[in-house]
C-alpha cells in the first residue's frame, strides 16, 4: 500500500469512529458541527475520510462526544503496521 493509500485509510477509520460514536448518542452532524464552529458539511468530510481534522479539532471532536482522542484513534492500532511499509524499508536501510 503506498504512502498516501495508506494515510487516506487512516482518516477513513478515524472517520468511520468519530460516526460511530456520533451515532451510539444519537447526535446528527449538523449538532456536533455547531459545537465545533464547522459547517455539517465539514463534520461530513472527517466522518466519510475526504478531509482528516488537525490534532487540535480531534481534541474539540473528542470533547463534544464526550470521549478521547484515543479512543478515536483506537482504530488504528489493529493488525496494520504503525509505518507504511516503504517508509519502514527506508527507516531500515539508512540505518544500515
Amino acid at each position: 500500500m503506498e504512502n498516501r493509500e495508506y494515510t487516506q485509510d487512516m482518516g477513513k477509520r478515524v472517520g468511520q469512529k468519530i460516526r460511530e460514536i456520533r451515532e451510539n448518542l444519537g447526535l446528527s452532524q449538523a449538532v456536533c458541527a455547531l459545537h465545533l464552529d464547522v459547517k455539517h458539511q465539514q463534520w461530513s468530510k472527517w466522518e466519510t475520510g475526504h478531509d482528516a481534522p488537525r490534532l487540535r479539532t480531534l481534541y474539540h471532536i473528542s470533547c463534544v462526544l464526550g470521549t478521547t482522542v484515543s479512543e478515536i484513534v483506537s482504530v488504528l492500532d489493529t493488525n496494520q503496521p504503525s509505518l507504511p511499509p516503504v517508509a519502514k524499508k527506508r527507516i531500515v536501510e539508512g540505518a544500515v
